[in-house]
């Protein structure tokens, strides 16, 4: 079993499994073990924000990956580098491998979300601050990439001329990016480190001046995570 770590607590023991999964999991478990008499046809997908950083057209990385070892070395990595959605990753983890424990005849696969914006230039993938916080992982990712990975494959269906020229894709709801994309290949977007970058959203600010949270931080004595998930 993998030694999942978050903060200066360490999971490896196959009880935290059991005790912290989310009552949805439960209760696809529990289907899984009196709703579903053949398991051959039933699959887990997890999704997950940072991960499948390899090389690869756009499109063609956002392709679900059955989870291993090596799937699980590379969200751990992510994990550590970000410091941002342990939380998130820690959950992918305990899920997976409740389900592995439970069910191991069930397939599974994981989904990357920013596995579409790979490919993106160089140009476009760098913040403007100093270059050796890029090799820490601190660069533009993008996100939404399930999203962008759907609307191109449609889009070469309905229009394939279309889908190889110069196209801007839009993921508009309460959680709002855009994205330019050429001859199939990812240029930009408008989100970048985080999904909390780019356009306004129902409850994030998009692209803001770094001065205003300054501010907070001294005016109001806001720490990093009160200014992450402050409320009006």
């Amino acid at each position: 079993m993998f030694q999942v770590r978050r903060s200066e607590r360490s999971f490896c023991d196959s009880r935290f499994i059991v005790e912290l999964t989310t009552p949805c999991l439960r209760a696809v478990l529990f289907i899984l073990e009196h709703g579903l008499g053949d398991r051959a046809h039933c699959a887990a997908k997890h999704c997950t924000c940072y991960g499948a950083d390899g090389p690869g057209k756009g499109a063609d990385r956002c392709a679900c990956h059955r989870p291993s070892h090596r799937t699980f070395e590379l969200v751990c990595q992510a994990s550590s580098l970000l410091r941002l959605v342990t939380f998130c990753f820690f959950h992918l983890l305990l899920n997976s491998f409740s389900i592995s424990r439970h069910f191991p005849d069930v397939t599974q696969v994981a989904c990357f979300d920013t596995a579409f914006h790979h490919d993106m230039p160089r140009v476009a993938r760098l913040l403007p601050i100093p270059r050796r916080y890029e090799a820490q992982g601190v660069r533009r990712y993008g996100f939404h990439g399930l999203s962008y990975a759907f609307l191109m494959q449609e889009l070469e269906r309905l229009a394939r001329a279309a889908a190889c020229g110069r196209v801007v894709l839009a993921h508009l709801g309460s959680s709002a990016s855009m994205a330019a994309v050429r001859d199939g290949h990812p240029l930009d977007t408008t989100m970048g480190f985080t999904p909390a970058a780019g356009l306004v959203m129902s409850t994030r600010s998009g692209d803001i001046d770094p001065g205003v949270l300054s501010y907070f931080a001294r005016s109001e004595r806001m720490t990093a995570p009160e200014v992450e998930h402050n409320e009006p």
